[in-house]
């Protein structure tokens, strides 16, 4: 249950929804085999500036590897 049937349900909503929301569309892009496409993702740890570099399988999500700089 959403918070927001929550709120209509126990009467707390002040602001409800006039007119229902468009649903949207969503595209899964995972891929059908392992190793088919491997990402690559970069972070910036901006307190201490330094870099997280991890590289992971598309199709499974797993980590294959991660790397931050000293």
């Amino acid at each position: 249950m959403t918070v927001y049937r929550i709120l209509c349900k126990n009467g707390l909503n002040n602001n409800p929804i006039t007119k229902p929301r468009k649903k949207r569309k969503y595209i899964r892009f995972e891929r059908k085999f392992p190793n088919e496409l491997w990402q690559i993702d970069l972070k910036v740890i901006e307190n201490e500036g330094k870099w997280l570099i991890s590289i992971f399988d598309d199709h499974s999500r797993y980590v294959y590897y991660h790397l931050s700089n000293a």
